[in-house]
């Protein structure tokens, strides 16, 4: 096969590969079970000079896999770090606690809790994973074209085995980013379900512990009115 072909199964094969981790990114960003990546577009504005989080902080894993932790570097730039988080993610909960070391020292940090999914997150997060998916497929499907064309119109003149080779691999990389594409968004969807289910969980155990409650009242108030 000519150089010249190969470079333009290559670059469509860049192209893909881009087209989906821009994707994967973004359902990052539609945050279920706490993920440091989802803090990447995160800037902090220190006195006017706009800096990326990881120049002021270090995130690290919290408590479970619902939280992080963020450690500023000065404790001083702790509130604008926690502005410039709410900016990027509104949705996520902020707390501040102290981390104490060995020697007594204390650090300030802030513990960042993703949000329950509930009904309305639910709906929301299938429509934002649904919106990413098919801007990506329409994306894969697009250069399918460009690239096939260029491909085709780049082959003129070549050898019958050159030709089939040529199509074999542009067929094979669409399948496989088709492939990854679809398999990164039933991941998601998963994600997205089995939060939604603990939610569902907790709040039965809510009620449980309500009607125990309200029965244990009830009943006292029963034996009050008989010893009366």
């Amino acid at each position: 096969m000519k150089r010249s072909t190969s470079n333009i199964i290559e670059e469509y094969k860049g192209k893909l590969s881009g087209y989906l981790a821009m994707y994967s990114y973004n359902l990052v960003n539609l945050c279920i079970e706490a993920d440091p990546i989802s803090l990447l577009g995160v800037t902090v504005d220190i006195e006017g000079l706009i800096m990326k989080i990881e120049e002021v902080a270090q995130v690290g894993p919290g408590d479970d896999k619902y939280t992080i932790k963020v450690y500023p570097k000065s404790e001083k730039q702790l509130l604008m770090i926690g502005k410039g988080i709410a900016e990027e993610h509104p949705e996520f909960s902020q707390d501040m606690e102290t981390l104490t070391f060995d020697d007594g020292d204390e650090l300030r940090y802030i513990k960042l809790t993703m949000p329950e999914v509930n009904d309305d997150r639910k709906k929301l997060l299938e429509n934002g994973v649904k919106i990413f998916h098919d801007e990506c497929a329409v994306k894969v499907e697009a250069n399918k074209t460009i690239y096939s064309a260029r491909v085709t119109a780049d082959l003129i003149g070549a050898s019958q085995e050159d030709v089939e080779e040529a199509k074999k691999q542009m067929e094979e990389l669409n399948k496989q980013h088709t492939k990854i594409c679809e398999d990164l968004t039933e991941l998601k969807n998963k994600e997205i379900e089995d939060a939604y289910k603990q939610y569902l969980e907790r709040q039965k155990n809510k009620e449980s512990l309500r009607e125990e409650k309200a029965d244990a009242e009830g009943k006292d108030v029963t034996s009050n009115l008989k010893m009366e």
